[in-house]
């Protein structure tokens, strides 16, 4: 639509431009699980047809806590695969909910402290 010489995108059409970015993205990350993590994602008995709902899940998951820009995601997920989807609830791990609920922690920073923290 054009509005004063200019293209104007309605919110329908932006949510099917986001859409479209989450799937590719939802694909491009379960790719990579599938192919650096096939043992981890046998282990919690998720088939290949499961790994895209295991990646939706870790990005809800993740937005929850603030995490979004992709990589972070990524890292995220990744730590779902190698931890246990519920890693963010686990006793074993009392620390990462705190962590992950810090208002003022980037998402980068939020991620690199678990990492630390399970080194």
């Amino acid at each position: 639509m054009l509005v004063g010489g200019q293209m104007r995108i309605r919110q329908e059409q932006m949510q099917v431009f986001k859409d479209h970015a989450q799937s590719a993205f939802v694909r491009e990350v379960s790719l990579h699980l599938r192919t650096n993590f096939p043992d981890e994602l046998a282990v919690l008995g998720v088939l290949a047809h499961g790994t895209e709902a295991l990646v939706r899940q870790g990005i809800a998951k993740a937005n929850g806590y603030r995490i979004e820009a992709r990589h972070d995601v990524m890292k995220y997920i990744e730590l779902m695969v190698i931890l246990g989807p519920q890693f963010d609830a686990d006793p074993m791990h009392n620390d990462i909910p705190e962590i992950l609920r810090d208002p003022v922690l980037p998402s980068y920073e939020k991620l690199s402290v678990i990492l630390a923290a399970l080194s």
